[in-house]
Order: C-alpha cells, then structure tokens, then sequence
C-alpha cells in the first residue's frame, strides 16, 4: 500500500478555503475515497472535478487514488492532484494549478 505523508506543520486546508477561491459546490459525495471525511463534486475553472478532503494526513491510499486517475481511467479524469490533505480529479487541466496555490 502506498502512503502520502503530510508535514504535521503543514496548515490545512478545509473545502471552505477552496470555495472562497471560487469552486462552486454542485452535490456531496456520500461515497467518500478511502479515509475522507468530506468529498464534492462541482465546477472550478470551468472544470468539472471531485474534491476530497482528509482529516487524517498521516495516510492518504495512493494506490485506490491512481486508479481512479489513471490514464485509460472510465471515471473520464484528466488531471488529479494531491495538494496538503486535498485530493483533487479534473476532467480539465488547470483546477491542480489553482489548488496548489492555497
């Protein structure tokens, strides 16, 4: 099993924050990837993506993630970022960029 660790000094970031720099919440995911606590679906960036938010940092599953993201993927993901105790999946190219600068 992969693992993604998170710096405890690292401030994180709530679904709130994202909001503010303007993703538009559409509907709440109710089948959260492994060990969210909170997950939408919505537009940023004129994308349509999936956003995930985890409380525990120590261990995001990287190898249930990948899938989801890989290249022939049938969720039809373009882009997926893993940003603090964010997980972001795109089908556009540019909601990565903007996550990464919270």
């Amino acid at each position: 099993m992969l693992l993604y660790k998170i710096s405890f000094n690292e401030q994180l970031i709530q679904i709130a924050d994202v909001e503010a720099a303007g993703f538009e919440k559409q509907y709440q995911r109710h089948n959260l990837l492994q060990n969210a606590e909170n997950g939408w679906v919505g537009q940023w960036k004129n994308e349509r993506i999936e956003l995930y938010q985890f409380a525990d940092t120590t261990a995001v599953d990287l190898e249930f993630f990948s899938k989801r993201a890989a290249p022939d993927n049938l969720f039809g993901w373009n882009d997926a970022c893993i940003h603090k105790n964010i997980i972001l999946l795109s089908e556009g190219h540019h909601a990565c960029e903007k996550l990464k600068q919270l």
